[in-house]
């Protein structure tokens, strides 16, 4: 389930990039992403960090855009939760 739910919130940050957002910037948030989940569902990410990348997806998408400044920091988020 929680597999499930992390994929919508990527779903999510990538429909909503801007066009400004390069196809770098996509890949380094799709591999931090990954990281992100494979940490969450081994038990290594904690609760509290799930949730505090989902109050920043949330506040990302708020606009219904994701620019390059806000995915850089999900992705700087995403690493720091699970480097």
């Amino acid at each position: 389930m929680m597999g499930w739910a992390l994929a919508k919130l990527q779903d999510t940050v990538m429909m909503s990039a801007t066009p400004d957002v390069t196809p770098a910037e996509r890949e380094a948030f799709r591999r931090a992403f990954t990281r992100f989940t494979d940490g969450a569902k081994e038990g290594k990410v904690g609760p509290s960090e799930v949730q505090e990348v989902q109050r920043k997806v949330t506040a990302a998408v708020a606009d219904g855009k994701v620019t390059p400044e806000e995915i850089g920091g999900l992705t700087e988020a995403l690493a720091k939760a699970a480097p």
